[in-house]
Protein backbone atom coordinates (compact mmCIF):
# COMPACT_ATOMS: atom_id res chain seq x y z
CA UNK A 1 0.00 0.00 0.00
CA UNK A 2 1.64 3.24 -0.90
CA UNK A 3 2.15 5.72 1.73
CA UNK A 4 2.20 9.73 1.06
CA UNK A 5 5.82 11.36 2.17
CA UNK A 6 3.90 14.19 3.97
CA UNK A 7 2.43 11.15 5.75
CA UNK A 8 5.74 9.65 6.78
CA UNK A 9 7.35 13.09 7.81
CA UNK A 10 4.45 13.30 10.50
CA UNK A 11 5.55 9.63 12.15
CA UNK A 12 8.77 11.06 11.86
CA UNK A 13 8.38 14.40 13.49
CA UNK A 14 5.12 13.74 16.09
CA UNK A 15 6.98 11.52 18.11
CA UNK A 16 10.19 14.03 18.16
CA UNK A 17 7.56 16.97 19.39
CA UNK A 18 6.03 14.60 22.24
CA UNK A 19 9.81 13.92 22.84
CA UNK A 20 10.69 18.27 23.25
CA UNK A 21 10.02 18.44 26.97
CA UNK A 22 12.53 15.77 27.66
CA UNK A 23 14.84 17.64 25.60
CA UNK A 24 14.34 20.83 27.52
CA UNK A 25 14.69 19.40 30.89
CA UNK A 26 18.18 17.66 29.63
CA UNK A 27 19.75 20.67 27.97
CA UNK A 28 18.58 22.45 31.50
CA UNK A 29 20.60 20.20 33.78
CA UNK A 30 23.57 20.11 31.36
CA UNK A 31 23.58 23.93 32.25
CA UNK A 32 23.55 23.57 35.72
CA UNK A 33 26.81 21.89 36.62
CA UNK A 34 30.43 23.34 36.25
CA UNK A 35 31.81 21.26 33.60
CA UNK A 36 30.09 20.10 30.37
CA UNK A 37 31.65 18.00 27.88
CA UNK A 38 30.81 18.61 24.39
CA UNK A 39 31.49 16.86 20.75
CA UNK A 40 30.61 16.97 17.08
CA UNK A 41 31.04 14.44 14.34
CA UNK A 42 30.23 15.50 10.71
CA UNK A 43 27.62 13.31 8.68
CA UNK A 44 26.02 13.19 5.39
CA UNK A 45 22.29 13.56 4.99
CA UNK A 46 20.08 13.16 2.71
CA UNK A 47 18.62 16.31 1.07
CA UNK A 48 15.39 15.02 0.19
CA UNK A 49 14.03 16.22 -3.16
CA UNK A 50 17.23 16.58 -4.30
CA UNK A 51 18.83 13.38 -4.77
CA UNK A 52 22.01 14.39 -3.09
CA UNK A 53 23.72 14.46 0.64
CA UNK A 54 24.24 17.72 2.56
CA UNK A 55 26.85 17.40 5.53
CA UNK A 56 25.40 17.78 9.17
CA UNK A 57 26.90 17.21 12.52
CA UNK A 58 26.23 15.41 15.11
CA UNK A 59 26.41 16.72 18.64
CA UNK A 60 27.02 14.79 21.90
CA UNK A 61 26.93 16.77 25.36
CA UNK A 62 27.61 15.20 28.25
CA UNK A 63 28.11 16.92 32.11
CA UNK A 64 30.64 15.55 34.54
CA UNK A 65 29.78 12.21 36.67
CA UNK A 66 31.36 13.88 39.88
CA UNK A 67 29.00 16.59 40.12
CA UNK A 68 25.83 13.69 40.87
CA UNK A 69 23.33 13.13 38.05
CA UNK A 70 25.59 13.24 34.69
CA UNK A 71 23.56 14.08 32.18
CA UNK A 72 23.90 13.09 28.16
CA UNK A 73 22.28 14.94 25.50
CA UNK A 74 22.96 14.18 21.77
CA UNK A 75 21.64 15.86 18.75
CA UNK A 76 21.57 16.03 15.02
CA UNK A 77 22.46 19.34 13.84
CA UNK A 78 22.45 21.01 10.00
CA UNK A 79 25.57 22.43 9.34
CA UNK A 80 25.31 26.65 9.38
CA UNK A 81 27.23 28.97 8.79
CA UNK A 82 27.16 30.46 12.26
CA UNK A 83 26.07 27.96 15.10
CA UNK A 84 24.08 29.88 18.29
CA UNK A 85 26.21 30.64 20.93
CA UNK A 86 25.85 27.69 24.20
CA UNK A 87 23.69 28.50 26.16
Amino acid sequence: MPIARSRLAQWVVQPGVARQPLVDRLAFGLTQGQVLHAGETPVQQLDPGKGKTQRASLGAYRSNDREGGAADLRLRLPDEPQRPACP
